[in-house]
């Protein structure tokens, strides 16, 4: 028998494990999470490139994608996002990089998975993650004026 050093548990050791298989399990897991937040992260920040471009075509899509009303966030990277015609959602998955609709289907047979431009309900979603970090900043410097403005209050007082 042998004692976690993570939770302190006792477990019967089958070689040269320092943790019990629950420990293990947990560790496995919080890495397969931070895995999944990093590909997410990856397509958040391709969605806000492709938002950046100046082409044409692309400019159009976003044109069309601001006419959507706003995704649903169904869990961390999946999105249900409204079709234009209103009644179907198309669930959009950043951990993937797809979307159920029939543009994007099609797109992605067409470049075979590789190359395509995302459909507008991907592109709604990347202007949602673009407002919120925008909100991020603008509220970042708020406080951190307010901070300032308390710091320099303090010192006039002293």
């Amino acid at each position: 028998m042998e004692i976690c050093r993570d939770c302190g548990a006792l477990y019967e050791a089958s070689s040269e494990e320092s943790k019990c298989p629950a420990c293990e399990e947990r560790g496995e897991r919080a890495e397969r999470g931070r895995w999944k937040l990093e590909e997410i992260k990856k397509s958040k920040d391709y969605l806000i490139e492709i938002l950046e471009s100046k082409e044409g075509k692309i400019q159009e899509r976003i044109e069309r994608a601001k006419e959507l009303p706003l995704p649903y966030k169904k869990s961390e990277g999946l999105y249900a996002v409204l079709s234009s015609q209103g009644g179907k959602y198309y669930e959009c998955d950043l951990l993937h990089f797809t979307c159920s609709c029939e543009d994007f289907q099609r797109r992605k047979a067409k470049s075979n998975g590789e190359g395509a431009y995302p459909c507008k309900h991907l592109l709604r979603i990347g202007l949602l993650i673009a407002e919120i970090s925008k909100h991020r900043e603008e509220a970042k410097a708020k406080i951190e004026a307010k901070r300032c403005e308390a710091i320099a209050d303090r010192n006039f007082y002293e």
